[in-house]
């Protein structure tokens, strides 16, 4: 059930995932970046604008397995991953957010502003490479 450009699970610091409500009829691999689309609903990054980071899916899901729960792997629980940069450079040391389908970018103001940053980049990446980030 791989989905591309997965990020990868490299170090957890031991915090359980949370438990968060997805749709029954959506397929979700482990290592999915996730998105707040309502209170307490996760769904895959999308290619949209404005996605509230919500983790990164700790198991898979099959799409009409009639379960409506995933565990996720929230922000700020100094988990390690390697995530896919989009399109452009990523500088070590910077806050990304999400960037389309399992991608990241730098974040600029506006997302810290609006809760959309993943974590930070732990080295340097050029377009579409993986990336150690810290979430």
């Amino acid at each position: 059930m791989a989905a591309a450009d997965t990020a990868v699970i490299l170090e957890l610091s031991g915090q359980n995932p949370i438990n968060f409500t997805c749709p029954d009829d959506l397929s979700i691999s482990k290592g999915t970046l996730l998105f707040l689309s309502e209170d307490l609903t996760v769904r895959p990054s999308e290619e949209t604008a404005n996605q509230k980071y919500a983790g990164v899916a700790a198991a898979d899901k099959a799409a009409g397995d009639l379960s409506t729960r995933i565990a996720v792997y929230v922000p700020n629980q100094s988990n390690v991953f390697d995530m896919k940069a989009a399109a452009s450079a990523i500088t070590a040391g910077v806050m990304v957010c999400l960037s389309g389908i399992n991608l990241i970018r730098a974040a600029v103001d506006a997302e810290f502003e609006a809760g959309q940053v993943i974590g930070q980049a732990q080295e340097t990446a050029a377009a579409t490479d993986f990336i150690r980030v810290i979430s």
